[in-house]
């Protein structure tokens, strides 16, 4: 295997996993109202790129040869300048070319590195409080002063990873044939209605003009654009698609007749297109699934190869660039190794194999880490993240009125938030020994706990 160039860091997912277990989360119609008062925007200000372009623009060697029209054709009008996180949280330093990033995963088709590498929102947020929001894929937006209307605008001259433009007609795509297909979405996404509300209505959506679009909601919902940045990871692939990839797929552009050879290779029943649909159609995290082979996307890198390795080579179309002009990523290839468990992975990382990883370098794993950093050519980093290795979720949706009439009620929440003794979890579950862990279930503890608070539900 090659190594990294840029040789990356390993880092503790003990402080940092809360990240994605707080953002899957659902919302509830309390916490909602709440949260369009706490990230709802000073004013309707237009948010605009807080930099401009540098006047020359260059690419990796790595791309040199390949035959693609020149860099300042495959970049958008205005590109991304990468600047969201303020400089205490980050400095920024002008990077090499070159190298592969080797990573580890132990699901035959997840890796959540590289997830988190390819995720890119339609806006960003430096946290999960929403302290600035500026625009990522979009050039701007802006937010009506009763916090009901979302303008969007798209980058101009922005293209796909297999060179085809970044059009309106992509976002009418996703919006009208796929979310607003019954077919295709039968269940309307919670997120796209009032205040994320059950009982709000769906979204409107309307085209200004041929780089414009706007997303308007009856109540409002200061907490749309965290919806769009944080929650969920979502990242673009709801609300933009590659029409001219996946329309061939779709009954409304393709006629039935010539779908069902397709259907039929693909494993389904005659007539069932939008199962086919879904097969081809790539979701942001479905971004290291085989079937994201040859799919055209916006993030960084595309996926060549699928199986036991994963290999991605850096996407020529990528839409952002350095202070510099280099157009980015700097790394030019990533590499995902399968692994049997998470002791081979372990064992990998204090080899030297792996150039970065955070999903396996736990606690209790941290001190062996430390000791091997020298031998292995790594280092370990301790990050002052808001992750959490496991969380405790409560099922609002259980079929009982009285248990979702206490779970629902914010207080009843932060209640039971306050009585839990993090100090006893972690001592407990993460720093204890497993004979400890089990004598510690022994004693009952837990079950006490749990008993308590149902009693009181």
């Amino acid at each position: 295997m090659k190594r990294s160039k840029a040789r990356t860091a390993i880092v503790s997912s003990m402080l940092a996993i809360s990240l994605l277990a707080a953002c899957r989360s659902t919302p509830t119609a309390d916490d909602e109202a709440a949260g369009n008062k706490e990230n709802a925007p000073a004013s309707a200000s237009v948010q605009k790129e807080a930099s401009a372009a540098p006047a020359s623009l260059k690419q990796s060697p790595y791309l040199d040869g390949k035959g693609l029209p020149p860099v300042e054709q495959r970049l958008p009008k205005e590109p991304k300048l990468t600047n969201e996180l303020p400089k205490d949280a980050l400095t920024f330093e002008i990077g090499r070319y070159g190298g592969t990033l080797r990573t580890v995963r132990t699901d035959a088709i997840s890796d959540s590195d590289i997830f988190i590498i390819e995720n890119e929102p339609l806006v960003n947020s430096p946290g999960l409080l929403g302290e600035e929001i500026t625009p990522n894929v979009v050039k701007q937006y802006q937010v009506s002063p009763d916090q009901k209307q979302f303008t969007f605008t798209l980058r101009e001259g922005m293209k796909w990873s297999d060179g085809q433009p970044v059009t309106m007609d992509d976002v009418k795509f996703a919006v009208e044939d796929v979310l607003f297909n019954k077919d295709l979405t039968p269940v309307f996404p919670l997120w796209l209605k009032s205040a994320a509300d059950a009982n709000g209505k769906p979204v409107t959506f309307s085209v200004i003009d041929s780089n414009t679009f706007q997303m308007s909601f009856d109540r409002p919902y200061g907490g749309f654009l965290m919806q769009l940045a944080v929650q969920g990871w979502r990242g673009y692939t709801d609300l933009i698609k590659p029409k001219h990839f996946l329309q061939r797929y779709h009954a409304k552009y393709t006629p039935l007749d010539q779908l069902e050879p397709l259907i039929k290779e693909a494993g389904f029943l005659p007539g069932e297109w939008t199962k086919l649909f879904s097969a081809k159609d790539v979701l942001n995290n479905e971004i290291t699934q085989p079937k994201a082979v040859g799919f055209p996307v916006l993030s960084p890198y595309i996926q060549v190869k699928a199986g036991n390795v994963i290999e991605f080579e850096r996407n020529p179309y990528y839409f952002k660039i350095d202070a510099k002009g280099n157009q980015l990523p700097y790394i030019d290839k990533l590499e995902s190794t399968l692994l049997q468990n998470v002791e081979s992975a372990i064992l990998k990382v204090m080899a030297g194999e792996v150039d970065h990883s955070y999903e396996y370098v736990t606690i209790p794993k941290v001190a062996m880490l430390k000791e091997n950093e020298k031998k292995g050519h790594y280092k370990v980093y301790i990050t002052k993240l808001h992750r959490t290795a496991n969380d405790i979720e409560l099922n609002l949706t259980f079929d009982d009125p009285v248990w979702r009439q206490v779970v629902r009620d914010i207080r009843f929440r932060k209640a039971l938030n306050l009585a839990l003794d993090k100090k006893e979890i972690v001592n407990t579950v993460f720093l204890a020994s497993p004979s400890r862990r089990r004598s510690r279930a022994r004693s009952g503890t837990w079950q006490k706990r749990t008993a308590f608070w149902m009693k009181w539900a």
